[in-house]
């Protein structure tokens, strides 16, 4: 617009005229400087025209490097609160691990302070019986043995579940003794009250530990036939323990209900995974650190010397215990044996008839089987972190020694769902025998299944089989491996 009107300003003042500049000389030198002006603001538009056409490109690199800088910016914040959000989780997810090993050991803690006051409760009922034998029978003062209760009482309440691991045995033998301590403090050992039966202060305790985890149907199925095969006269005490991997809620309320005067332990502590390969099951790694967990709480008991595992889906025989009791014998006497089971991995219909026949075998069956002390003492400090049952299969684990089976199972698993998805179920396990038949085992002669008896009894065997060939018309089915 300046240059516009001092284009018309000259001409107006005849400054220009054809071009050319006119007039006089004031007029000539006025026109000079309007020509010098008219230059400049050439100039300038021309100078505008370049800052222009410069400028445009820089506002928009300018515009860009904002942008990239401000999206910079909105990425390490997103980044720093990933971070942050990460850390909060592994804080939770380890504050959650901790609670969980917490609420296990504090149900622990309450199932064993309630089997020590059971306990103590007993050796007082014991004591006063002791009481108003002795009295009745004058033959001594039964201040003593008042004395003796009042001391266990206030022992209990003292020291809270350590009075729960007294022996019993001893218990009944400082009572008894109790009976006779007179003024001088001059002990006089008692018969055993008339109400014992012969053997009873022998009475040996087994635990019988039943693994569950989330089957409350199972368990109850399980349970109840267990309760029901259990021996009723029997120099051997069985104590059914559950022991339960992780806090299911219909496994707590089925044992916390219905089975309330069973022991009941929980499994809470967290799963070592780091060997875990990615196409594995972490389950396998949870049975088998919840077996040795238990194992080590089981065995720290001085009263067990051997424990019957089960697990939450195994029937048993009506003659699965005394079974049980006959093998824990042979394995006392008989060094090159480790274990027993109550399965047959080969106990088919066509394979099972007699229900008196056992075997020593060098495969672990598992699926109802004896634990000692002393083999847990030696498999303990080198338990797998997974697949236990495979792993006691190996030789550095069986070391040349042999577990008893019997030809007829006496138990079947109907566990169809579970931890392998019911594989071989329908084409394998669901087929198998159980033994119907009682078998008095206590009242039967099994050296033979020593080894040496047995050894040349087979070496026997073997001699007098005819040789046939694998088409052979007489041959019966059987192969011998030499």
């Amino acid at each position: 617009r300046g240059q516009g009107e001092s284009w018309r300003r000259l001409s107006r003042t005849g400054v220009l005229e054809d071009g050319r500049l006119r007039g006089s000389e004031g007029e000539d030198e006025e026109a000079a400087a309007g020509t010098g002006l008219h230059v400049k603001l050439l100039g300038v538009k021309e100078t505008m025209k370049a800052t222009r056409s410069r400028g445009g490109p820089r506002i928009l690199i300018v515009c860009l490097v904002c942008l990239l800088l401000l999206t910079n910016f909105l990425w390490m914040r997103k980044v720093k609160s990933d971070e942050a959000l990460k850390n909060a989780e592994k804080r939770i997810s380890d504050l959650a691990s901790k609670i969980k090993v917490l609420q296990g050991s504090l149900s622990t803690s309450q199932v064993e302070q309630e089997t020590d006051h059971s306990r103590v409760k007993t050796l007082k009922m014991r004591i006063s019986e002791l009481e108003s034998m002795i009295g009745a029978s004058g033959g001594g003062d039964a201040r003593p043995a008042a004395k003796v209760s009042s001391s266990l009482s206030s022992s209990s309440s003292a020291t809270g579940s350590a009075s729960g691991q007294m022996d019993e045995k001893r218990a009944e033998q400082r009572m008894v003794l109790a009976g006779g301590v007179d003024g001088s403090s001059q002990v006089k050992p008692q018969p055993l009250p008339p109400s014992e039966p012969p053997g009873a202060a022998a009475r040996q305790v087994v635990p019988v530990i039943i693994f569950a985890c989330c089957r409350a149907k199972y368990l109850d199925r399980t349970l109840s036939l267990v309760l029901e095969r259990l021996p009723k006269q029997s120099h051997t005490k069985f104590e059914i323990i559950v022991s339960q991997d992780g806090n299911d809620a219909s496994v707590k309320s089925l044992m916390h209900g219905k089975y309330a005067d069973i022991k009941f332990l929980e499994h809470m502590e967290p799963v070592d995974l780091s060997t875990a390969n990615p196409n594995e099951q972490a389950s396998y790694y949870r049975i088998a650190q919840h077996y040795g967990w238990c194992f080590n709480k089981v065995f720290s008991d001085q009263r067990y010397e051997w424990a019957i595992v089960l697990e939450d889906d195994l029937e048993v025989a009506v003659d699965f215990f005394e079974y049980m009791i006959a093998a824990a014998e042979l394995i006392k006497k008989d060094p090159t044996l480790w274990t027993a089971t109550a399965w047959n991995d080969n106990g088919f219909p066509s394979y099972s008839h007699d229900p008196f026949k056992l075997y020593r075998s060098d495969f672990f069956g598992g699926l109802g089987w004896l634990l000692t002390r002393k083999l847990w003492q030696e498999l303990g400090p080198k338990w797998p972190k997974a697949y236990w049952d495979d792993w006691m299969r190996e030789p550095k684990q069986r070391m040349g020694r042999a577990c008893i089976r019997p030809q007829i199972s006496r138990t079947v698993t109907f566990g169809k769902e579970g931890t392998s998805n019911g594989q071989f179920f329908e084409s394998h396990l669901s087929k198998m025998v159980l033994n119907s038949v009682l078998v008095p085992w206590s009242t039967k002669d099994l050296s033979f299944l020593l080894k040496e008896p047995y050894d040349q009894q087979l070496s026997k065997e073997v001699e007098a089989a005819p040789v046939v060939g694998l088409h052979d018309s007489k041959a019966t089915g059987k192969i011998f491996y030499r």
